[in-house]
């Protein structure tokens, strides 16, 4: 099976654990048998609600799940007597359907719509179209032809009953990343915002860990970004506190800013650093902080009052 992790067993969703049937089928092993003690194990640790397949909220993962299982790659067979169904992309969309006709270069599909049944075990359903822009309408039937080099996958399992068919198989188990990238940004793509940033904010990105730090870096940064030419005064300091009868070092970063044209005549900035306290690290990191937020074309005269860190950067 060459499952090792929890996270090959959650559907690409992420808080959704699979059924062992599920598992066996998607890598295609035969689905009969007992299940095995240790997965017994794992639905028991990590089920909110054994009948959904919810996972409790610690062990959910965010969307999209990479690292889920999927079906082995496996495209329409040359024999014509089998009519497969299958999964396959259609203006940035994923469709199903099944095969009725195979020629030289493409296969003739009747068209079923996909949908997942959140409420029925993340089974995948299959709905009969009746007619839809992507194909032509034949009787009761929506008809496509789709050519065989193009991405398609078939799909296992699959019962029928009248107009709905259904595999317990997830559909995304079925699709590949790329497809399942160009269907997400179909779908999202209302959603998509683009966002460009100066250099100033992208290094302050990079760098800096903290939330609400970036924040208020990125501000400053947007606030400086028409200037040429800046005076910044920095300061650091360190302080020691006795808590619980332990002493405890504190390092404290600022800088002050000269600016004009500005409903204020200064900019300021002050937060912490840890690890490795030192008088001359806090000093160094205000130096830091402010040339994280200065135009990266502007001229700068720094000033400091820390001895060390000016002879540490001018022997760097």
């Amino acid at each position: 099976m060459n499952i090792f992790i929890l996270e090959q067993l959650i559907t690409r969703k992420g808080n959704i654990l699979l059924t062992w049937q599920q598992a066996k089928l998607i890598r295609s092993s035969k689905s009969r048998g007992r299940k095995p003690n240790w997965f017994k194990k794992i639905e028991e640790e990590v089920l909110e609600n054994p009948s959904s397949r919810l996972l409790k909220a610690e062990y959910q993962i965010e969307a999209p799940n990479q690292k889920a299982i999927r079906c082995k790659a496996l495209k329409v067979s040359a024999d014509k007597r089998k009519k497969e169904w299958i999964v396959f992309e259609k203006t940035h969309s994923i469709e199903s359907g099944k095969v009725i006709k195979k020629e030289s270069k493409s296969v003739i599909i009747e068209h079923w719509r996909v949908r997942e049944d959140d409420n029925n075990n993340n089974y995948t359903t299959f709905e009969k179209c009746k007619g839809c822009n992507l194909g032509r309408h034949n009787n009761m039937s929506c008809i496509i032809r789709h050519k065989q080099e193009s991405w398609h996958q078939v799909v296992r399992k699959v019962q029928r009953s009248e107009e709905v068919a259904y595999t317990k198989i997830p559909i995304t188990a079925c699709i590949s990343d790329r497809e399942l990238i160009n269907s997400e940004l179909a779908n999202n793509g209302r959603d998509i915002e683009i966002s460009i940033v100066g250099i100033e904010e992208a290094v302050i990105q990079r760098v800096v860990k903290d939330r609400r730090l970036k924040i208020e870096l990125s501000r400053i940064a947007s606030e400086l970004k028409e200037e040429k030419v800046l005076d910044i005064y920095t300061d650091g300091s360190m302080v020691a506190d006795i808590i619980g009868g332990k002493e405890v070092k504190k390092m404290g970063i600022g800088f002050v800013i000269a600016v004009d044209n500005y409903r204020s005549p200064y900019i300021s900035f002050s937060s912490r650093i840890i690890d490795w306290p030192s008088s001359t690290r806090a000093e160094l990191g205000a130096i830091w902080a402010a040339l994280l937020v200065a135009p990266y074309k502007a001229n700068l005269r720094i000033f400091s009052d820390s001895k060390a860190a000016i002879e540490g950067i001018q022997n760097f």
